[in-house]
């Protein structure tokens, strides 16, 4: 038997109606809560100081979370690339997860990439003009051993990084760029960085974009700038998230504070309009990270 569909007046009708009742409708009112207790619980449990070799530690326990994140903040980024390195920094980053690494007597080798795959929930990187930032998310219970794999990352000897892995990782890079070089927030970006900054100002033209400049990069180029950026006063960790505070605090003492104390390199000023150097040389049609 063949069903007998409503007239079209009809269906008309009772969208009308459906549409009436929503315009009347209003929110129910949330209850009151006072999260002023709570938050002065989070602060008063957060830590915020800097280690003997220079290292800063911040934590923001928070014992209602299931999970933590960690955060590797670097004062190092493309303003720092050596002339003719253009995206230097940026490939260090990409080194980093290429580290064979091991954590409690592992019983497979692994680099760091792999091991932050198996454990945590989500982890990326990125490099900007003046920074390089590593985040790791994982669950609360397994917030010691992302601690572990982060001091991995900075304890790793870059001269026995594997140099297959550095070639895979130096076209990677390439790669990236390339898709870049058609993107129009990224021609934007450019676009509002020259008309805000003058010429010969690192943060007008980068030179990460030149892909001549990235093919002259080598593993030793890389090696001598995480020697000389990678250094604990120029770096932050912050943790927060699910975790037992004078645990954590004491872990994260010891084995961050055990990092070598080194100097790190001066950064060169960055120059205003009246004193701004000639401009790099770029290639024409590249693409800004």
């Amino acid at each position: 038997m063949l069903a007998r569909r409503p007239h079209p007046s009809l269906a008309l009708a009772a969208c009308l109606t459906a549409l009436t009742a929503c315009a009347s409708w209003k929110p129910l009112p949330l209850p009151a809560r006072d999260l002023t207790p709570q938050l002065a619980a989070l602060e008063s449990a957060s830590v915020d100081e800097r280690l003997d070799n220079g290292l800063r530690l911040v934590l923001a326990p928070d014992d209602h979370a299931a999970l933590a994140q960690l955060d590797v903040r670097v004062e190092a980024g493309a303003r720092d690339d050596p002339p003719g390195k253009g995206g230097l920094a940026h490939v260090v980053e990409h080194m980093t997860f290429e580290y064979d690494v091991d954590v409690d007597g592992d019983a497979e080798p692994a680099t760091l990439g792999e091991r932050l795959e198996a454990l945590s929930l989500y982890h990326n990187a990125y490099t900007s003009a003046d920074v390089t930032h590593y985040t790791t998310t994982g669950l609360a219970a397994d917030v010691e051993r992302l601690l572990a794999l982060e001091v991995a990352r900075l304890r790793a000897d870059c001269e026995a990084l594997d140099a297959a892995r550095f070639t895979r990782e130096l076209t990677v890079v390439a790669n990236e760029l390339r898709q870049r070089a058609g993107d129009r927030e990224q021609y934007l970006e450019r676009a509002l960085t020259a008309a805000a900054f003058p010429e010969g100002h690192p943060y007008r033209d980068p030179p990460a974009d030149d892909e001549l400049e990235l093919a002259a990069i080598t593993q030793a180029d890389v090696c001598a700038f995480v020697r000389s950026r990678y250094t604990p006063a120029n770096i932050t960790v912050v943790i927060t998230g699910g975790f037992d505070p004078a645990r954590v605090r004491a872990i994260a003492r010891r084995q961050f504070g055990a990092l070598r104390r080194a100097s790190a390199a001066p950064r060169s000023a960055l120059r205003g309009h009246s004193d701004a150097a000639a401009p790099r040389r770029r290639k024409a049609g590249s693409g800004a990270r």
